[in-house]
């Protein structure tokens, strides 16, 4: 009776050493499993764990992160202000530099996240967000590139090494580049992101499994109008004074004609002619800079004008001197403090002038898109 009393004891010993602890699942770690439900409890914590549909569960499963949807933090605010797809990723002004792929037939997948860095340091661009394109059979795109629009939201470069100032806000565009025949063939589903080292997933498709409208029109208009988010565009009124935070500005007065002087016509010499046939439409702002800092005027503003929902008319932008008396093709900074009066010029066919068709412009100023009905 003793000798089977030892047996078993013997037994149960080899038994428990054989199987030892249970094995806890550490953070971050992922590992295949056979589907069950949605969500477990992982030991005395209550921690739960996330099972996705192909069985793969993981400890603390990335935020949904909808576009629109701000979110905030002691060191950094973001939201993604639209996505789209088309052959080449463009800011909303769409009036400097665009990227594309290196072939014709390749497509751009772009997220434009509006990005505020609230603390007193210098943050590295290329550090703050990476990503994964997730298809519905599994497979993925890693490690998108990224871009960042120019203060007046018209163009776009690459980043390479570059920095973010300390309490500054960017448009940070986060690209996928792939071919026509993989786009095909492939149906998308999410983007993984990481930003600030904490894992978001944004879906690209509705209940139905239907990649949610994305739009593949390069020339849609960028004002709300992408079918995922869009560009939120302030409306202006025509004479209106906009104080912001630095600058002051109001549309001091619009005309249409064939010569272009300063506002004291008659103490100048200097004009702009329109050509034959061609009047121009002008837009003159006064921007009062109430700050202590100093703006480039190439990169304070970007204009565009909208008739018959085509923005094909080009422009160009001159300044008036102090005195306004003559144009100032020197005047490259608006200091602390002071005023510029700067002339948007749009040269179109004399019959538009005349008409009264609907135009509107959209200009960009300190970060912010506005909207005004001219007629």
């Amino acid at each position: 009776m003793k000798k089977q009393k030892w047996m078993a004891a013997l037994c149960c010993a080899c038994f428990l050493t054989a199987c030892g602890s249970m094995p806890q699942i550490q953070e971050e770690q992922v590992m295949s499993t056979p589907a069950m439900s949605s969500s477990i409890a992982a030991d005395a914590s209550s921690t739960t764990v996330s099972i996705n549909e192909e069985g793969t569960f993981h400890l603390n499963p990335p935020t949904p992160l909808a576009l629109g949807e701000r979110v905030s933090s002691e060191t950094a605010e973001f939201v993604i202000q639209y996505i789209n797809l088309a052959r080449k990723a463009t800011a909303p002004m769409r009036t400097g530099s665009s990227i594309k792929g290196i072939g014709d037939d390749e497509y751009v997948l772009e997220l434009c996240i509006e990005y505020q860095n609230k603390t007193s340091a210098e943050k590295a661009i290329d550090e703050l967000i990476s990503g994964v394109l997730v298809c519905s059979d599994g497979s993925k795109k890693v490690n998108g590139s990224i871009a960042v629009e120019e203060h007046n939201r018209g163009g776009l470069s690459i980043v390479r090494d570059d920095m973010m100032p300390a309490l500054d806000t960017a448009y940070i565009h986060y690209m996928f580049i792939f071919q026509d025949q993989w786009l095909f063939s492939h149906n998308l589903k999410e983007v993984d992101l990481t930003i600030d080292s904490k894992e978001y997933t944004v879906a690209l498709q509705d209940q139905n499994g239907e990649t949610i409208g994305i739009s593949e029109d390069e020339n849609v208009a960028p004002f709300g109008t992408y079918s995922m988010g869009g560009v939120s565009a302030t409306e202006y009124i025509l004479g209106e004074t906009v104080t912001k935070e630095d600058l002051e500005f109001c549309v001091e007065h619009i005309d249409w004609a064939k010569e272009i002087y300063p506002y004291y016509e008659e103490k100048s010499d200097e004009y702009y002619p329109a050509e034959d046939g061609m009047l121009f439409f002008d837009i003159c702002f006064m921007i009062h800079n109430r700050s202590d800092k100093t703006f480039e005027m190439d990169d304070l503003m970007n204009m565009k004008l909208w008739y018959q929902n085509s923005d094909q008319y080009s422009c160009f932008d001159v300044v008036e001197n102090t005195e306004r008396t003559s144009f100032d093709l020197a005047y490259d900074y608006l200091e602390p403090q002071g005023t510029a009066y700067m002339h948007w010029l749009f040269e179109m066919p004399e019959e538009i002038g005349g008409s009264s068709n609907p135009m509107w412009i959209s200009f960009s100023l300190e970060d912010t898109i506005y909207t005004c009905k001219v007629r």
